[in-house]
């Protein structure tokens, strides 16, 4: 999801070095380009270019799941490559219905009234076929996955807040959880009650003493493949040198006001929210 706004970025910056400032007419070459795979690469080259290109996004695969009484989680590979065999089957490749007409109509009847919920069998042009109509199998298609229990993961973030009342952000890397968005410095403690190791690990990786101390109610967020649990800690800190943290990025000190101005992960504005609990009211 944030990696969206890269891809795009990076897309138009391949489009202009490698193809004159164009979106590529052939199928290696947009799928080359990031953010870019095989159904998106089908749907442009069919809606853009006229071309006889099969896609598959959400819509389409439970159209078909539930048409032809595909059963199988569609993430599974078998399941996946029948899908794109009867997605290739149904998409028209000469006169007549254009692959414009046939890829918009498939994707809107998957959309309106194909729908995951409250579909609309009756107003479907395609009822009488639909082998999971005829056997009472709407609900059930397209097979649900099966949800394996999600592994916990725990972690402390560190809320460091200066004299001026300025807060210490870090940027994550390009990739991973929250990539490029900003965060809170992270740090694994380990048993110490008397916060001596934490005091440490702030005056050697930040050249900052801390002044005082508090813990914030803990945050419970669910990535995909995980459950993290957020211990957030408030640190009051002054520097210990006149050269301040905000020099070594991708470290920075970042006012109340500007907290709207810059990417921070849901669970990072809950934890500010608690430090600065009116600054991402709306006005």
């Amino acid at each position: 999801y944030y990696s969206r706004a890269r891809n795009l970025h990076r897309a138009a910056q391949m489009m202009v070095d490698l193809h004159r400032a164009e979106l590529p007419a052939d199928f290696d070459a947009l799928v080359a380009l990031p953010g870019i795979g095989r159904s998106t690469a089908g749907a442009i080259l069919a809606q853009a270019f006229q071309q006889p290109y099969s896609i598959l996004d959400g819509n389409v695969r439970r159209v078909l799941c539930r048409y032809h009484g595909i059963e199988g989680w569609p993430g599974e590979s078998g399941v996946q490559k029948r899908l794109w065999l009867v997605a290739e089957e149904h998409t028209p490749e000469a006169a007549g219905v254009t692959v414009v007409d046939y890829t918009q109509a498939i994707m809107d009847l998957g959309a309106l009234v194909c729908t995951p919920k409250n579909w609309r069998c009756d107003d479907c042009p395609v009822m009488e076929s639909c082998n999971a109509h005829q056997q009472g199998m709407v609900e059930n298609l397209p097979t649900r996955k099966v949800r394996k229990k999600l592994p916990e993961r725990e972690t402390t973030l560190v809320a460091m807040i200066d004299e001026t009342g300025a807060l210490l952000l870090e940027r994550r890397p390009p990739s991973g959880i929250w990539g490029g968005l900003w965060s809170l410095p992270e740090w694994q403690p380990s048993a110490d009650e008397n916060g001596q190791k934490l005091n440490h690990w702030i005056e050697t990786q930040f050249g900052l003493n801390v002044t005082s101390y508090q813990k914030l109610d803990d945050i419970n967020h669910t990535f995909t493949h995980f459950k993290l649990k957020i211990a957030p800690i408030v640190l009051r800190v002054t520097s210990l040198s006149t050269d301040r943290v905000m020099e070594k990025q991708p470290l920075f000190w970042y006012k109340a006001d500007q907290f709207s101005q810059i990417g921070l992960p849901t669970p990072i504005k809950k934890v500010v929210s608690q430090i600065y609990p009116t600054v991402f009211e709306e006005s």
